[in-house]
């Protein structure tokens, strides 16, 4: 019997492995198995078990990880055809599909020698020794010395050096060291605590009284589980109980045979701090009621039917959604909702909480390695319906599913940026078509390839054009900040609407999508600009931390205080950010309690919550943040959202940028008016007249998307092609141009059939140097995708032949979303 094993690496075939008779009974695809690969072991995911291979010898796997399946066939399948269509290997796809963590990894443990040789003195270690040659290898004694034993990574860190390897293999050559190399169990495990229990309920009367008159200490831990029998009891309970550290009367007892202690599986709660109270289903306007029709309908019909529910905020999408999944319920079948991000997913879970109770889970990236694997275990033993998540949940290995949804499909963070490059809304239409079930992507900014699409009868179109209750949609000023006199950031009417409504008591939003104090720092007499060493970016001034940083590597320096290139003491902070307008708002309204959400307040586990319920709670009258606060959100007191700077996002080199901003735009706004005091919106701006800007102040989708949609159909642009953009990186630049303009010569040079790729550059990306790395692009666009993605493949593979790259990376990405 042989398996073929995936294996998480860049490879595109799969490796045959023979497997020993003591394993044959264990094996099954979509088991995990422990295999020799190289000189290491690694985990292999076995998808398909023959009983010949092609390969004359073949080595033997060394152990079935799993008792029953890791890998149901559904996430087989459809991680396949990620692999296929992002340019991926099967076994990179199949572990984004599965909780991080489980995979075993290969440990290598470095010790001294147990007959340590004699030259091994002190003085050894502060002299020249024939034996040992190079400074390296004489850290690695010393080091080791001191710690006698290290793991690879723990002596990396310790000699400050990641490349030890030859100094190693020289050292372990001479009988210095030994290295030891292992297979360890992955971090996700189950969390277990110790309980105790009686194993002699019945003891003979005399025993007791004999514990009690000469161990007392003993006697009361007895009479504690006698008491509690057959209940157990965690043992950490049992000293605030009796009184007194109970370990060795515990183990004393252990010894008599009088109790037992057990490890007991307990499950980490990541909605524990969620407070939820049951609610029913709200009542429908004829425009929800026709929309859940269509879905129920679909539901019973039981067939791949993706459908487009364009609602515009507060128009009450969230409500179908619950209302349509508990009628799948009472159908037997279960539910996967994807939101785009972490900081969305507090409010539908305590939504969800309210109507399915713990009839559901979560998995995103903000819940720890150990509470991402009980939620999935959960889901795997069937014991919730319902899974709530970012793009990864698109893999919960859900049986009965029967229906998908995409909230706010329309956003970019659906997109993984590193491999395997995939979309999750995409990969969720994928799953849907695969399992034969209705999928609903929901947005009150569709993007212009969804709505495209239900144009032109590829997804079913529902609407919802009014807001529950009759409720208007807030007025939107906008504030053309050419014709304000001064340099405030906040301007007039901005600031006379803010007063007015805290002096309401109302609560306000305000959004500016730049982190920071401010966005550069610059010398003003000879322009200097400070940029980050590692990339071709502007260094961010952060006052809390009084220090410049890089949103991309993280490098930061302590602002000097006079420039590095002239020596004059006029340096000064520019531009803006969210800490600089949460300083402004302070000292403009000092009597208001004001928070702020963004990625640098937002770093501690929770606190996505955290803020929000503040909020919510009315704890906090002004928020201000970037566009983690601009969509998703209820809050029926916020009658105010200012918006600092619309226009920050157009001027990126990006065909997409006019479509995000309007997104942007539209979606903030529709934060407010969502209760029965109405709302208002204030847009500041410099590019007032941009039709994105204008367009999202009538709140006019359509005419947003039919002049959009013209100019990508005139350029070609997506949904009008398919585009692949290959991106190749190397620390040396002029090499990795080169790289680039032969890629690109051997593509254009290629033969095609009538379905002809067009072939974009190579030109620098724009960010041109990215962590130590310079960059070029090759944009290709093709109006067929299939003959795309075969063209890419096979003119890569020459490609590679012909040039050794090893010193250029080349990653390619399907469908891209992000142009920088």
């Amino acid at each position: 019997m042989y398996v073929n094993i995936a294996v998480a690496l860049p490879v595109e075939h799969l490796y045959t492995y023979r497997v020993p008779e003591e394993f044959q009974d264990d094996v099954a695809v979509g088991k995990r198995a422990l295999i020799p690969f190289g000189r290491k072991y690694a985990t292999g995911y076995i998808v398909e078990i023959t009983d010949t291979s092609e390969r004359e010898e073949t080595k033997d796997i060394l152990d079935v990880l799993d008792a029953a399946p890791v890998v149901t066939a559904p996430i087989l399948r459809l991680t396949k055809w990620m692999a296929e269509y992002y340019f991926c290997s099967w076994g990179v796809a199949i572990k984004a599909a599965l909780p991080a963590g489980i995979d075993t990894i290969h440990a290598i443990e470095i010790r001294l020698n147990a007959a340590e040789p004699p030259a091994m003195t002190t003085d050894f270690f502060q002299m020249e020794q024939p034996q040992v040659s190079g400074e390296m290898q004489r850290a690695i004694l010393k080091t080791l010395r001191q710690h006698v034993s290290l793991s690879l990574q723990d002596l990396q860190k310790k000699v400050g050096k990641k490349r030890l390897h030859s100094s190693l293999n020289a050292l372990q050559k001479r009988g210095l060291i030994c290295v030891e190399e292992s297979a360890k169990a992955g971090k996700a495990k189950a969390k277990t605590i110790q309980h105790i229990v009686l194993s002699q309920p019945n003891a003979q009367e005399a025993d007791v009284v004999l514990l009690e008159q000469r161990a007392p200490k003993q006697a009361a831990v007895f009479k504690v589980l006698e008491e509690l029998f057959p209940n157990d009891l965690p043992v950490v309970e049992i000293e605030e109980l009796v009184g007194f550290d109970p370990r060795s009367a515990i183990k004393s007892l252990i010894d008599k045979g009088f109790v037992q202690v057990y490890a007991k599986e307990i499950r980490r709660k990541p909605m524990g701090y969620f407070a939820y109270q049951k609610s029913s289903h709200l009542p429908l306007t004829p425009e929800q009621d026709v929309v859940l029709t269509h879905i129920t309908t679909a539901i019973d019909e039981g067939n791949f039917a993706p459908m487009l529910l364009h609602g515009v905020t507060g128009s009450g999408k969230t409500e179908v959604y619950m209302q349509a999944i508990a009628y799948l319920l009472s159908k037997g079948r279960r539910a996967i909702v994807l939101v785009p991000e972490i900081s969305l997913t507090p409010l539908l879970v305590s939504r969800f909480l309210s109507r399915f109770e713990e009839n559901i889970a979560v998995l995103h990236s903000g819940l720890s390695t150990g509470e991402r694997y009980d939620e999935w275990q959960r889901i795997r033993r069937g014991d919730v319906d319902v899974v709530i998540g970012a793009r990864s949940a698109i893999f919960a290995p859900l049986d009965q599913l029967g229906l998908i949804i995409v909230d706010e499909e329309h956003e970019m963070s659906y997109k993984q940026d590193s491999e395997p490059r995939y979309h999750g809304r995409d990969t969720a239409i994928m799953r849907a078509r695969f399992e034969n079930i209705p999928i609903i992507l929901g947005s009150a900014t569709p993007s212009l390839e969804s709505y495209h699409n239900a144009l032109n009868h590829k997804y079913h179109l529902l609407t919802i054009a009014q807001r529950v209750d009759g409720r208007p949609l807030p007025n939107v000023e906008i504030i053309d900040r050419r014709h304000e006199q001064g340099a405030h950031l906040i301007s007039n009417a901005l600031e006379e609407a803010i007063r007015n409504t805290l002096a309401k008591g109302e609560q306000v939003l305000i959004f500016l999508n730049l982190r920071g104090y401010a966005n550069f720092y610059l010398c003003r007499d000879c322009g200097f600009v400070y940029e980050c060493p590692r990339c071709n970016v502007t260094l961010t001034y952060h006052a809390s931390l009084h220090r410049l940083i890089c949103h991309y590597c993280d490098f930061s320096r302590i602002p000097p205080a006079r420039c590095d290139q002239c020596g004059s003491p006029d340096v000064q902070y520019r531009g803006i950010g969210t800490e600089r307008i949460e300083q402004d708002m302070q000292l403009l309204f000092p009597d208001a309690e004001i928070g702020r959400m963004d990625r640098d307040t937002v770093s501690g586990k929770n606190a996505h919550f955290e803020i929000l319920q503040r909020f919510e709670n009315g704890e906090i009258d002004m928020l201000i943040g970037t566009q983690m606060i601009a969509k998703g959100h209820d809050f029926h007191n916020v009658t105010l959202v200012g918006v600092i700077a619309a226009e920050t996002g157009l001027n990126l080199p990006d065909f997409r940028a006019s479509e995000r901003t309007f997104q942007i735009l539209t979606q903030v706004a529709g934060r407010t008016g969502r209760g029965q005091l109405g709302g208002e919106v204030i847009i500041q701006a410099y590019a007032s007249e941009h039709y994105a800007i204008l367009a999202a102040q009538r709140h006019d989708y359509l005419s947003f998307y039919n002049r959009e949609i013209a100019f990508r159909q005139q350029l070609r642009y997506p949904p009008f092609s398919r585009m692949v953009n290959i991106l190749l990186q190397g620390q040396d630049e002029d090499f990795t141009r080169e790289i680039a303009i032969q890629m690109a010569n051997t593509l254009r040079n290629a033969p095609q059939s009538e379905h002809r790729v067009a072939v974009l550059g190579p030109s620098p990306a724009a960010l041109t140097k990215l962590r130590n790395k310079y960059r070029f692009q090759l944009l290709l666009k093709c109006e067929h995708s299939n003959y795309m993605r075969l063209f890419v493949k096979t003119q890569l593979a020459h490609f590679r032949e012909l040039m050794s790259l090893k010193d250029v990376q080349i990653l390619v990405d399907v469908d891209p979303v992000n142009l920088l």
